[in-house]
């Protein structure tokens, strides 16, 4: 198998920038996955490729440590590749480079489902014929759980509206974290440093989610939302962030 990875190269846009002029959680997810995105679209195995034999790519678990801060304007390379994916569970990894020096690293789960039907596609009946590549390891974890000494608190309300939903008619995947960061009291001179989300059930456009959140004595956060129509569990999230230079 090969060691492959699919390069791109960006410029980060200002207004994927803060107020502290650094990239927003949702920003360095856009970047990150915008090259996944270009990845399978080249392989011939992109969103309406699929969508023509009744299938679709739905993220279940992601992750990503930022090593370095990432201005507006900053210059950047990433890099992007499928791994070793076995069962129903498609992972990919992919890193960003400034400078030469790796400053993120994204570990991405995905399901393939059928669309009709909502049954998983097993990785060996997929047929997508993409290659494999090398799994990066890193601080920020896939899996988590809210340690037991967390108590959980209403925080606030997030909302599927027009600016947050993408064309599937649901909350983009990337907008969770900015939208569960403008419920934080004050994130002056701060920056991301790990995130890790589990998505549980969609956000339709024009849901509503309760979000319950809590600290450890880190200085962790961690959320989990349920939707106003059902009650359900939206999404679990942990972010860790440092102070910035």
């Amino acid at each position: 198998m090969a060691n492959y990875s699919f390069e791109c190269a960006y410029q980060i846009n200002s207004h994927d920038c803060d107020y502290n002029n650094h990239i927003r959680p949702s920003g360095l997810l856009k970047y990150l996955q915008e090259s996944a995105n270009l990845h399978i679209e080249t392989m011939g195995q992109g969103y309406d490729v699929l969508k023509k034999k009744g299938q679709a790519f739905i993220l279940s678990r992601l992750a990503v440590t930022l090593y370095e801060p990432i201005y507006a304007y900053d210059r950047l390379v990433s890099h992007t590749t499928p791994t070793e994916s076995k069962g129903a569970s498609f992972t990919r990894t992919t890193t960003l480079e400034k400078n030469g020096r790796v400053v993120a690293i994204l570990s991405s789960l995905w399901a393939l489902v059928n669309v009709e039907t909502k049954a998983l596609i097993r990785v060996n009946d997929a047929d997508l014929d993409l290659p494999i590549g090398k799994e990066r390891s890193h601080e920020a974890p896939l899996r988590f759980r809210v340690p037991g000494e967390v108590h959980l608190e209403p925080l606030g309300e997030i909302y599927a509206s027009y600016s947050v939903c993408d064309r599937n008619r649901h909350m983009n995947n990337t907008t969770y974290a900015d939208a569960l960061c403008n419920l934080l009291p004050n994130l002056e001179g701060m920056r991301i440093a790990e995130l890790s989300l589990c998505y549980q059930a969609e956000m339709p456009l024009g849901e509503t989610a309760t979000v319950l959140h809590g600290m450890d004595s880190e200085g962790v956060h961690y959320f989990k939302t349920s939707r106003a129509s059902d009650g359900k569990s939206g999404v679990e999230a942990r972010m860790r962030f440092v102070p910035l230079p």
